[in-house]
C-alpha cells in the first residue's frame, strides 16, 4: 500500500482532503466510498505508471539531442554522470545497433513503447518456419513435432577438475579441455537418462570480473559449450538475464554494477517502487552486445558445421511479473519491451520467450482474475496501453501434480492461444522436488506442457555459488537426482523411464490434443483404436491425447504455416492414440490387475461399450503410458505392421531400418500386458509367448501376443516382412537400462526417406550404472566397484563402438554370454571391466574430510586503501567493507 501512495500522491491527496471532510460530518456511508475511491484512484494510477514507464528510444537508437519527452534526470544524477564518463561510453556503445529513422525518433521524442510493439519484435515464422515453427501443441523442428525437455545447466557451478602439474603457460589451454571433458560428460549422462534438451543461464557476473572487462575463455567459453550441445544434439533454451533467479549470488549481475548505489538494479527505487534508470539500461545492452553475439551462431534456424544451431528459444529475463498490493504489477511494462527490442536489433533470430507468470497463482486468485477484467475496461477507455508480450509467454509451475495447468485459463490470461506451453521452471510445492521428479514430468506431459526445465536434478555446488574453475568438490541441492559422481536416485530411475516411455511415443504424443476417455468420430482406412477406457477406474484418471490429425510426415505441420507445406499432402489416417492412466487411487492391497476397454472405429460394439478388451498392471510408480494405433514400416510397405492397441508398457524405439524396430518393454512380474496387433504375424524367439488369432468385423484379422513370466526376447513378424523385436527386462535390468539418440529431429536427414527414423532411438543397453551414449552408435561405461563385471547387453543394428577400454566384447558361446538374449543379430553382449582401468571411478567415502595444507595455499595480503588507485577499486573495497 506505501507503494501506491506513494506513486500516487498527487491524485491521492485532494481525495484525501475530502475524506476526511467526510469524518468530520460523521457520515459513514460517505467515508466508506471516499476511502474506496482512494484505493481505486491509486490502483489505476499504478496501472497507468506500468504501461507507461518513461523508457526512451535513445538507448536504443542514435540520438544527438536530448529527448524533450523522456524522464529527467535528477541533479544528483547529473553530477554522478560527470564523475562516472564510463557509463556514457556504455551508452553510445547500445547507440549503434540502430536501424530506425533518427530524425523521426529526435524530433518525435517517441517513448519505446510507440517505437516497439509485439509485431516489430515478433518471431518470422514465414522466413524461418521450415527450420523451426510452433502452434499451441508443440515446436516443430524440419517439420517434425518435437517436445522440449530440459534440465537446468548452470555451466558456472560445474567444477573443473585440472591437474595439479598444470604449468602456468599451459593453464589457459588446460582449463578450456578440462571444462570441455566434465561439460561432456555431463551432458551425455542427461542425455542419456532421456532429456533432449538443457536450459543454460548465462551468468553476467561469471563473465564479466569488471566493468567493460568480459571473459568468453575457457571455462567460460560458452561458445564451446553450445557448440558441443550441437555436437551431441542437445537443444538449448537459452536465458539471458540479466537477472537469471534468486537461487544465485546478486541475481546473475557483475558486482561492479551491484556496487554503484546510483545505479538501480532492475529499475528498483525502494521497496516495491520503481523508476526507470537509464544508466542500468545502458549496462543491460552492453551485455547483450557480448551474450547475443555469441547466441546468433548457434540458433537452430542457422546452418553451421554440426547442421543446424541447438537454441531453440531465448529467455528474457526470469520472474519479473511480479505483484505488489492488491495484485498490482510491480515491474514496468517497458522492462521486457526494451529487452526484446535489443535482442532483435542484435540480430537474434529465435522465438523470444519469458517466465513472468506462475501457475496457479496467477491464474487462478481472485485478485488475477479481478485485474483482467479491470485492465480490460481501462484498455477500451484507452486509460492503459495494450500489453507487451513476447513472442511466448513462459511460466512457472509450483506442483503440477495437485493443481494441473489448464490451457484455456493459460490462453485466456496470456491472450496467446497460438503459443506452446512452456514451464520454464516446474518446481513442487514448496520450490523443491523432495523426490518426485517422475510425477511431475509424467503430469506435465500429460496434460499438454511442450517444453519444460526441471532446476535442481542434478547435484552440482552450494546454491547460489560460483565455482572456481579448479575447485573439485561440491556440495548443495540435497533433494536433487543426480548427485556429484553420477549416482541415480530412486526417483531418477523411474523419471528416467517416464521420460523413455514418452519420447518412444514422441511421433503420436508430442502434436497431439487432449480428448477425454469416451469414443470419437475417427475416419481410417483400417481398423484404429477411437476410444479408450479402463475398468475400475474413474474417468479423471485416464487422460488420452490423440496425434493432431492434420499431422503430415516431414512436412511443416504448423497452423500458421499451413499454406507454406510442401507439395506432400498424404496426411496420416492412422492417428496415434496414447493413454496415460493415473493408479493412484487402486489401493495398495486390492486387484492391480485393470481391464483396458478399446472400442475400435467401423467395429461393433460389445459390452460397456467396447470392441475388446485387454489385461494388465499398472508396474511399481502406479502409473503408466499406452500407445495405440503404432505403424512400423508405412513408408516402405502398404501393409505395415500395425500395433492396434497395447496393455503393455513400450520404454523403448530403436530404428533397426526402414523396416523393423526393437521395442524394450517390462517382463510380465513387473508389469503385465499384451500386444494387439493388426493381421496375422508370426512369433519367434527365446523368450516364451502364446499369440492367439481372432478375426473381427469386416474381415479383418487380428493377433493377440500374451508374453509368459521372465526374461527374453521375440520377434514379432507381419506377412510383409516387417518386423518388431521386443526385449523382456526385469527390474533390475529397467533399472540401468540407458538409451541412446544418436540422431535427432532437429539434424537434417539426409533423404526424405530417411526422416521417419530421425525421432527414434538408435540403441539400447542395459546391465550396470553408468552407461553413456554417445555419437550414433558408440557405447561407454563408467566404472565404479558396483558394475565392475556386470554383464551388458545391447540392441543395435551395428555392433556398438566403444569408447574406451571399459568393456569387453563377448561372443554368444562365451559362458558368461546371457542366453535368454543370445543368438540374434541385433543384440550384442559385452562384460563391464576390460583392460583400461583409467575409467574406473572408485566410491565416494569420507568426502566430507580432507587434509588441507595451509602452507601450500597461495596467500595475498588484502590491499589497503592507500594502495588503490581507481575509482572502481574503492568502490569495490568500500562495499566489501560494509558487507
Amino acid at each position: 500500500m506505501a507503494g501506491i501512495l506513494l506513486e500516487s500522491g498527487v491524485v491521492l491527496v485532494p481525495l484525501a482532503c475530502a475524506a476526511l471532510y467526510v469524518i468530520v460530518i460523521s457520515n459513514v456511508l460517505l467515508t466508506v466510498f471516499g476511502l474506496a475511491a482512494v484505493v481505486g484512484a491509486g490502483a489505476v494510477y499504478r496501472l497507468r505508471y506500468h504501461y507507461s514507464s518513461g523508457a526512451r528510444t535513445d538507448l536504443v537508437a542514435t540520438s544527438k539531442q536530448p529527448n524533450d519527452r523522456g524522464r529527467k534526470q535528477t541533479k544528483e544524477a547529473d553530477v554522478l554522470d560527470r564523475e562516472n564518463e564510463d557509463f556514457r561510453e556504455i551508452v553510445q556503445d547500445a547507440q549503434e545497433h540502430c536501424d530506425g529513422d533518427n530524425e523521426t525518433i529526435q524530433s518525435s521524442g517517441a517513448l519505446l513503447s510507440e517505437a516497439t510493439t509485439p509485431d516489430s519484435i515478433k518471431y518470422d515464422m514465414e522466413k524461418h518456419g521450415g527450420a523451426l515453427s510452433y502452434d499451441h501443441r508443440c515446436f516443430y523442428i524440419d517439420g517434425r513435432a518435437t517436445w522440449v525437455l530440459a534440465t537446468d545447466f548452470d555451466y558456472w557451478r560445474l567444477p573443473i577438475a585440472l591437474s595439479a602439474e598444470s604449468e602456468n603457460a599451459k593453464l589457459a589451454a588446460g582449463i578450456a579441455d578440462a571444462a570441455r571433458d566434465t561439460w561432456k560428460r555431463a551432458l551425455l549422462q542427461l542425455k542419456t537418462l532421456g532429456f533432449n534438451a538443457v536450459r543454460i543461464r548465462f551468468h553476467w557476473g561469471f563473465h564479466s570480473p569488471s566493468k567493460g572487462k568480459y571473459d568468453f575463455t575457457g571455462s567460460r567459453d560458452v561458445g564451446s559449450l553450445l557448440a558441443l550441445c550441437e555436437e551431441l544434439n542437445i537443444l538449448v533454451i537459452a536465458c539471458v538475464g540479466p537477472f537469471i533467479g534468486s537461487d544465485v549470488q546478486g541475481g546473475g549481475y557483475p558486482f561492479w554494477l551491484i556496487q554503484r548505489d546510483h545505479i538501480r538494479l532492475r529499475h528498483l527505487w525502494r521497496s516495491a517502487i520503481k523508476l526507470w534508470d537509464d544508466r542500468f539500461a545502458a549496462a543491460e545492452a552492453e551485455w547483450f552486445d557480448k551474450i547475443i553475439s555469441i547466441l546468433t551462431k548457434h540458433e537452430v534456424v542457422t546452418k553451421n558445421a554440426h547442421g543446424r544451431g541447438c537454441v531453440v528459444v531465448v529467455q528474457l529475463e526470469n520472474h519479473l511479473g511480479a505483484h505488489g498490493v492488491l495484485g498490482l504489477p510491480l515491474a514496468l511494462h517497458d522492462e521486457t519491451r526494451l529487452l526484446a527490442h535489443m535482442a532483435r536489433e542484435r540480430v537474434l533470430r529465435v522465438p523470444l520467450v519469458t517466465n513472468n507468470l506462475n501457475w496457479p497463482g496467477d491464474f487462478s486468485t481472485f485478485a488475477s482474475r479481478m485485474w483482467i477484467q479491470i485492465e480490460k475496461k481501462l484498455r477500451a477507455y484507452r486509460i492503459i496501453k495494450e500489453p507487451f508480450r513476447a513472442d511466448i509467454p513462459g511460466f512457472t509451475v509450483r506442483d503440477i501434480v495437485s493443481t494441473p495447468v489448464d490451457r484455456d485459463a493459460m490462453a485466456r490470461i496470456t491472450q496467446s492461444e497460438t503459443a506452446p506451453m512452456v514451464a520454464l521452471e516446474l518446481y513442487d510445492t514448496d520450490g523443491k522436488q523432495d523426490g518426485s521428479f517422475s510425477d511431475q514430468i509424467e503430469f506435465a506431459l500429460s496434460q499438454g506442457l511442450s517444453a519444460f526445465s526441471l532446476p535442481g536434478f542434478f547435484k552440482r555446488s552450494s546454491p547460489g555459488n560460483v565455482d572456481s574453475p579448479l575447485r573439485t568438490v561440491c556440495a548443495g541441492d540435497d533433494y536433487a537426482a543426480v548427485s556429484e559422481d553420477g549416482t541415480l536416485s530412486p526417483d531418477a530411475r523411474t523419471a528416467r523411464l517416464v521420460l523413455y516411455a514418452a519420447r518412444a511415443l514422441e511421433q503420436q504424443l508430442a502434436a497431439s490434443d487432449l480428448v477425454g476417455s469416451r469414443p470419437w468420430i475417427l475416419r481410417a482406412n483400417r481398423p484404429s483404436v477411437r476410444g479408450v477406457s479402463i475398468d475400475f477406474l474413474s474417468l479423471n484418471a485416464v487422460q488420452v491425447r490423440r496425434q493432431w490429425e492434420h499431422a503430415t510426415i516431414g512436412t511443416q505441420s504448423s497452423s500458421s504455416t499451413t499454406q507454406n507445406k510442401s507439395a506432400n499432402t498424404d496426411y496420416n489416417d492412422q492417428l496415434g492414440i496414447v493413454a496415460y492412466i493415473d493408479g493412484r487411487e487402486i489401493p495398495v492391497d486390492g486387484e492391480r490387475e485393470l481391464a483396458f476397454l478399446f472400442s475400435l472405429a467401423d467395429a461393433p460394439v460389445l459390452g460397456k461399450g467396447c470392441s475388446f478388451a485387454l489385461t494388465g498392471t499398472l508396474g511399481p510408480r502406479q502409473r503408466g503410458i499406452f500407445a495405440a494405433n503404432i505403424l512400423v514400416g508405412e513408408h516402405i510397405s502398404e501393409d505395415p505392421l500395425a500395433l492396434t492397441a497395447s496393455s503393455k508398457e513400450i520404454y523403448a524405439r530403436v530404428a533397426l531400418d526402414q523396416g523393423s524396430e526393437a521395442w524394450v518393454c517390462a517382463e510380465e512380474s513387473v508389469q503385465s500386458g499384451q500386444l494387439f496387433f493388426l493381421g496375422k504375424c508370426q512369433v519367434s524367439g527365446h523368450a516364451e509367448v502364446e499369440i492367439v488369432d481372432v478375426e473381427h468385423a469386416k474381415g479383418h484379422k487380428f493377433s493377440f501376443v500374451i508374453p509368459k513370466p521372465g526374461p527374453g526376447l521375440f520377434k514379432v513378424t507381419s506377412d510383409s516382412g516387417v518386423s518388431v523385436t521386443v526385449a523382456l527386462l526385469s527390474q533390475v535390468a529397467l533399472d540401468t537400462l540407458a538409451v541412446g539418440y544418436g540422431v535427432h529431429s532437429c539434424v537434417d536427414a539426409k533423404s526424405q526417406k530417411d526422416a521417419p527414423l530421425a525421432g527414434l532411438a538408435t540403441a539400447v543397453a542395459w546391465g550396470a550404472d553408468g552407461l553413456t551414449w554417445s555419437g550414433v552408435n558408440s557405447i561407454d561405461c563408467a566404472l565404479s566397484r558396483v558394475s565392475a563385471g556386470k554383464h551388458i547387453v545391447a540392441i543395435s543394428q551395428q555392433q556398438p563402438q566403444l569408447e574406451s577400454g571399459a568393456l569387453r566384447p563377448i561372443e554368444d558361446s562365451d559362458t558368461n554370454a546371457d542366453e535368454a538374449y543370445s543368438k540374434h543379430v541385433v543384440v550384442w553382449q559385452f562384460v563391464a571391466g576390460g583392460s583400461d582401468t583409467s575409467t574406473t571411478i572408485e566410491s565416494v567415502t569420507d568426502f566430507e574430510r580432507r587434509t588441507t595444507s595451509f602452507d601450500n595455499l597461495p596467500w595475498k595480503l588484502l590491499p589497503t586503501m592507500a594502495d588503490l588507485e581507481t575509482m572502481d577499486e574503492i568502490n569495490v573495497m568500500s562495499w566489501q567493507r560494509d558487507l
